[in-house]
């Protein structure tokens, strides 16, 4: 399970640093380049998908291998967003390379505004307060 919340933070992370570094881009009109930065976000993103695919997978109790990360905890929200954000950024390319910038702005404010309503948090706030509370009595 540790290894899953590392997974999800690292995944946080990383898109979160392409989102400003596409914004950055944007912002500063410089099209081609970001256009080109999509390709480093779609790498990046089927990097991680295999991670969270593991949810669908059962574990074979016969078999000796590392069994597959519960994701049962993830928000079924999530699952989705992150299955589909490969297909969004293609779009978002697609704008770019029809040099439809206008159209490409908004998009990528629609995308980052899903991203912060859609990453989950890899530690449920009650874990976070329990936790809190058990080191506090230690």
């Amino acid at each position: 399970m540790d290894n899953l919340k590392q997974n999800i933070r690292k995944w946080n992370h990383d898109i979160l640093t392409h989102m400003i570094g596409i914004t950055y881009l944007m912002d500063m009109q410089r099209y081609p380049e970001a256009e080109r930065y999509c390709e480093k976000i779609l790498n990046s993103l089927s990097s991680f998908s295999e991670t969270f695919r593991t949810r669908a997978t059962s574990p074979d109790p016969d078999s000796v291998s590392e069994s597959p990360v519960p994701t049962d905890y993830l928000p079924e929200e999530f699952i989705e967003y992150q299955e589909k954000l490969p297909a969004e950024i293609t779009a978002f390319q697609t704008l770019l390379q029809q040099k439809k910038y206008p159209e490409a702005h908004y998009k990528l404010h629609l995308l980052t505004t899903e991203f912060d309503n859609r990453r989950p948090q890899p530690t449920p706030a009650d874990d976070i307060i329990k936790n809190i509370v058990d080191e506090v009595r230690n």
